[in-house]
């Protein structure tokens, strides 16, 4: 096995959660010194002491579209049941899902949804959702209305990034819900995940609070638009 390969082959056992941490350390240098500083103490921050997550809401009347030059199209279905994702999907899940960042096959079981992206039949993206009352642990931001979803997870598999497939799905799930009379939509991302911050406020969330979770004692804390 040539050096390129065996490299490969190093990175895929690597978490993707762990991997993002480095891509992102990578981009905050090239930013200058602050921007560096700034994002390896959230991420030290988070992998030592405490774990802090941005919450956002969005009015569907704030939806923004995005750019979708050099995107490459994707179909998108609802999956209801674990049985209905293809076979492949349900083996990586199986086998490599917390690896992957792709959630878990008990949300199911739970009132959750997946929605699935598609390059050419083969599965790309995904993202998991539920309605408000059917959560009971997402801050008090579950107090709001039927009309409201909450958006948990999405992820990219490994060999699709790079395309904005994440944003492109995120967008795809809005627009398919207000069909279904959805009004608003919560979301959160790790503070040190600047990307996919980015990423949701460039669609029109708004931030209204964040959460953080003591490492050592697992209390938790929720502080509404203290930011």
């Amino acid at each position: 096995m040539n050096e390129q390969g065996a490299e490969n082959k190093a990175s895929a056992k690597i978490p993707l959660q762990e991997r993002q941490k480095f891509a992102l350390l990578r981009s905050a240098m090239k930013k200058g010194l602050s921007v560096f500083t700034s994002e390896a103490i959230r991420i030290a921050r988070d992998k030592f002491w405490s774990q802090k997550y941005l919450i956002f809401r969005l009015d569907v009347r704030d939806l923004r579209t995005p750019p979708t030059d050099n995107v490459p199209p994707l179909r998108f279905r609802q999956i209801q049941k674990w049985e209905d994702l293809p076979d492949s999907t349900r083996h990586r899940m199986l086998v490599d899902g917390k690896r992957l960042n792709c959630g878990d096959i008990k949300w199911f079981g739970r009132g959750w949804k997946l929605f699935l992206g598609e390059l050419d039949g083969t599965p790309a993206a995904l993202c998991w959702w539920s309605a408000a009352q059917e959560s009971k642990f997402f801050c008090e931001a579950m107090q709001e209305s039927r009309n409201c979803e909450l958006i948990w997870q999405a992820a990219t598999f490994p060999e699709f990034r790079g395309k904005k497939f994440y944003t492109k799905i995120l967008f795809a799930l809005v627009q398919s819900r207000m069909k279904s009379g959805v009004t608003t939509f919560l979301i959160m991302c790790s503070d040190y995940n600047t990307t996919s911050m980015n990423t949701i406020l460039g669609l029109g969330f708004k931030q209204i609070g964040y959460q953080k979770i003591n490492r050592l004692t697992q209390k938790w804390i929720w502080k509404h638009r203290a930011f």
